[in-house]
């Protein structure tokens, strides 16, 4: 469960702004992102330069956390309390009209990052995207420190929307966005060697990956899950 109060934590009630729940799988920030989605009572939030956020289960508060977060100069500067030594964390740059719900996200999202999928039929095409090729699904996965692209995009890949079933193609396109836009776009073939699959990141030269081999009757997001998941370690294949 996570609460945000505004204000500084000094021992004395609060005022609590929104609160919100989320499952018990992944880290504590993985968790925490996922509380931060959905929030009641809904927007609209105050504004302020000193928050309070605590993190625990809805039956026990022996394990909580408490992020207490300061903005000052479009910086958020925040230090997490627990029952372990205060840690300080980077100072992640907020806007002058954040809300203190737009504050937590961002600096949640710097802890955790989302990662977000899209896969389409057809070849890529600056123009006339939608007709030249059409979505198929999406997915998101919130990153923990150490995951690789690869990593993150599979994960991201395990659960989409819709839930199929999904078209065949020859031809199809993936893009991979975070926070700040879109990271790398992968342009998938199939070919006599086997699905080809190029990568386009940034200004960098495009390269190739070696080919994957192809299975009868596989569908585009099938393909794209066979991609990645050589990413992963065997135990999250």
């Amino acid at each position: 469960m996570v609460s945000i109060y505004v204000g500084e934590y000094d021992g004395k009630e609060l005022s609590l702004v929104c609160s919100g729940t989320t499952g018990t799988d992944g880290t504590v920030w993985q968790r925490m992102a996922g509380a931060l989605g959905d929030l009641f009572p809904r927007p609209p939030y105050p504004q302020s330069n000193c928050l309070t956020v605590f993190v625990h289960e809805k039956s026990s508060v022996v394990d909580a956390l408490r992020l207490d977060i300061v903005c000052r100069d479009g910086l958020a500067y925040t230090s997490v309390q627990s029952r372990r030594p205060r840690v300080d964390l980077e100072p992640v740059p907020v806007g002058m009209n954040d809300d203190v719900v737009a504050v937590a996200r961002k600096v949640i999202d710097v802890l955790c990052p989302l990662t977000a999928v899209s896969v389409h039929a057809g070849a890529y095409m600056a123009h006339e995207l939608t007709s030249a090729m059409p979505l198929v699904c999406t997915g998101t996965h919130r990153s923990v420190l150490g995951e690789t692209l690869w990593e993150r995009t599979a994960l991201a890949l395990r659960d989409v929307v819709p839930a199929g079933p999904y078209l065949s193609a020859d031809v199809a396109t993936i893009f991979v966005r975070g926070s700040d836009g879109l990271v790398v776009r992968f342009d998938v073939a199939r070919t006599e060697r086997g699905w080809e699959v190029s990568i386009v990141q940034g200004g960098l030269p495009r390269w190739a990956h070696a080919p994957f081999p192809v299975e009868t009757g596989e569908d585009v997001v099938a393909v794209a899950r066979k991609i990645f998941a050589a990413g992963l370690p065997e135990s999250l294949r």
